[in-house]
């Protein structure tokens, strides 16, 4: 079973749109309408540097491995919460 132990976190991220689907003019591709918008990820928290936050989706204890892995870079990132952990009860044994 794995020595790691990664915390359960929700990260609150802005990421970028774009206008799709059809021609239309410079100026209302550019209008003040188009926004960012909000995101919300929660996942296995593996890296938390000044260029990202890394979360995995899950996280098999038998094999130590993770999988579906989400990559934020930090300038997009705007609030991380650390979730209160519970005990599984999972033992690891079959």
């Amino acid at each position: 079973m794995s020595k790691r132990k990664y915390s359960m976190v929700v990260v609150d991220w802005e990421d970028a749109t774009h206008q799709t689907g059809y021609w239309r003019p410079l100026e209302a591709k550019c209008d003040k309408g188009h926004m960012p918008i909000m995101c919300r990820t929660v996942g296995f928290l593996t890296k938390n540097d000044r260029k990202r936050v890394v979360l995995a989706q899950e996280y098999f204890l038998e094999d130590d491995d993770l999988r579906y892995i989400a990559v934020i870079p930090r300038g997009m990132v705007r609030k991380i919460t650390r979730l209160k952990e519970v005990e599984s009860g999972y033992s690891g044994q079959k």
